[in-house]
């Protein structure tokens, strides 16, 4: 079938290549005989947004959920009609004054009180009513005029708290329309850190370190100060002392809650006391794990939800129409499925072909099978052999740009104390002015973990790359978990994170690379991921 319209949407093109309109069409009819579920698998630089932003305009209706500001950003500059909303930081604070409503409710100036100075619309509490007991916003707060828009609007491009958070305290105001999913690879980590959520010591609670027989693998919390605590009674008793600890001090300071201080608390306390009963019953129910660990001084437990099948469903799935997920890197329909709680024959699979001249990026295998491994028993005698390997390759590359794959920081301050080359940028208040710096810096090499997605380094920016060691996901009781309930997940979560990482200094056509794989074991562990690689990845990775 072919969707017989001219393009519907405004696109940064003239009109659509063989491949993208073929995949429009696809889509598109697969939607109208009755598939909820779209997955679309499109590699860098085959143009996935202008389809996605294309398959909603045919909808008629639809929002994108992106994980990164940045995403929003390169969104927007494409399609302008969009209403964008990001996070209540991102907006500038006017100080307008009072509320003149709260809800349906007129007040006055003289009822409110100011009692936050943010130069951003990030504190929801900015005035007081202590006739009301309540908080509120400015009055025509930047914020909220921005999250009305894009709730009103046709097409909205959201991150995916806002949409989650909004959703919540807004009776699901984003909700009942079709969604496109961006980094659709990565919904199921995205919704598990939107559920995380972590119990700190307060001046008034304090926590007790688990011994190694509570926690996962015997870790002991003395040396790391972070273990998986997998004891139910320990959990059980935490929770207990954390409960009625935070009730005594809401206790105490009830008389004073006239004051907006006093009120904050106790709202904050109160939320905290709620959560803590929900782990609490919930402990034995293997939904979460938990990790133990300290900071600063500061000891708190975190929960994780183990499976999201559940949330996606409740939050997600069956409050809204068409689900598109998009991404370069699903790999593997079935295993994606399980983590989603979807059956594959629900999901239509579209998969758009890569179309980039394999020549144009090499793949240097820098150490034969015997070489030095980063397996963890091995990484403190393999890493400084590695750190004299990216001299060599530095020195090979003098007056180029470009970017270090880390996978953790113990690795990325290795190499710069190692090395300690004036070129490396790898310092900055965010992610964004990092690669700001990098972008503006004469020969800059980019060292940092976290920068396989995301990340979009065209031409000269970054004409070679290296890849540390292989990303496999860090073992704890987690992944453990993950490992045994869906067979493959170990080996499919790596080939994600290795191909996502390979596709950042190759963005269009024209891009060149030559992308060095420092530890030994790439030269068994690719091989062993074939099956996942499209034939151009075959012919880069040379399998």
């Amino acid at each position: 079938m072919t969707v017989k319209t001219k393009m519907k949407g405004t696109h940064p093109f003239k009109s659509f290549r063989k491949e993208q309109q073929a995949a429009i069409d696809s889509c598109v009819s697969a939607v109208k005989k009755g598939f909820k579920y779209i997955i679309l698998e499109a590699p860098t630089g085959s143009g996935k947004s202008a389809i996605a932003v294309e398959i909603l305009q045919h909808l008629g209706s639809g929002r994108i959920l992106t994980p990164q500001v940045i995403l929003q950003d390169q969104y927007i500059s494409d399609y302008p009609e969009f209403q964008l909303l990001k996070g209540a930081s991102r907006y500038k604070c006017h100080l307008d004054g009072p509320p003149k409503n709260l809800g349906i409710i007129p007040t006055s100036a003289k009822q409110w009180t100011k009692c936050a100075e943010t130069k951003n619309c990030s504190e929801g509490t900015k005035w007081f009513n202590s006739n009301l007991g309540a908080f509120s916003r400015c009055e025509g707060c930047t914020y909220e005029v921005a999250l009305k828009k894009a709730a009103k609007a046709d097409y909205s491009i959201l991150n995916y708290h806002s949409f989650y958070f909004q959703n919540k305290m807004r009776m699901g105001i984003f909700n009942g329309t079709n969604l496109v999913l961006d980094e659709g690879h990565n919904v199921p980590k995205i919704v598990t850190d939107l559920f995380q959520r972590s119990f700190e010591e307060e001046p008034f609670v304090s926590f007790t370190a688990p011994d190694p027989s509570v926690c996962f693998a015997n870790r002991n919390f003395k040396f790391t100060k972070s273990v998986d605590v997998i004891e139910p009674q320990f959990l059980e008793d935490l929770f207990d002392n954390y409960i009625y600890e935070m009730q005594k001090e809401i206790l105490s300071l009830e008389p004073h809650s006239h004051k907006s201080s006093i009120k904050r608390m106790l709202l904050n306390y109160k939320e905290k006391i709620s959560q803590a009963k929900f782990q609490r019953q919930n402990i034995n129910t293997s939904f979460f794990s938990y990790t133990f660990d300290e900071k600063a001084g500061r000891k708190k437990i975190t929960s994780t939800p183990i499976a999201v099948k559940g949330i996606l469903k409740s939050q997600i799935f069956d409050v809204n129409e068409t689900i598109i997920f998009m991404s370069a890197t699903i790999l593997d329909t079935k295993i994606f499925c399980k983590e989603l709680g979807l059956k594959p024959e629900e999901v239509f699979h579209c998969k758009v072909p890569n179309s980039f001249d394999a020549d144009k990026h090499s793949v240097v295998y820098v150490h034969t099978e015997d070489g030095p491994s980063m397996a963890y028993s091995q990484r403190k005698d393999s890493l400084p052999i590695l750190i004299e390997d990216i001299r060599d390759i530095l020195r090979n590359h003098p007056n180029e740009k470009g970017l270090i794959h880390t996978q953790s920081f113990n690795i990325l301050n290795s190499i710069v104390m190692g090395i300690k080359s004036p070129r490396f940028t790898y310092q900055a208040k965010n992610r964004a002015r990092l690669l700001e710096d990098h972008k503006t810096k004469p020969n800059s090499v980019l060292v940092a973990p976290g920068m396989k997605e995301g990340v979009n380094l065209v031409g000269a920016e970054s004409t070679f790359q290296i890849i540390v060691c292989v990303p496999f996901p860090v073992y704890n009781h987690y992944t453990m978990w993950k490992f045994v309930t869906n067979p493959g997940y170990k080996e499919w979560c790596t080939s994600i994170a290795l191909i996502q990482s390979l596709g950042r200094s190759i963005r269009t056509s024209n891009d060149t690379c030559t992308t060095y794989l420092l530890d030994a074991r790439f030269l068994e562990f690719v091989p062993r991921i074939k099956h996942y690689l499209t034939d151009y990845q075959r012919e880069v990775f040379d399998v």
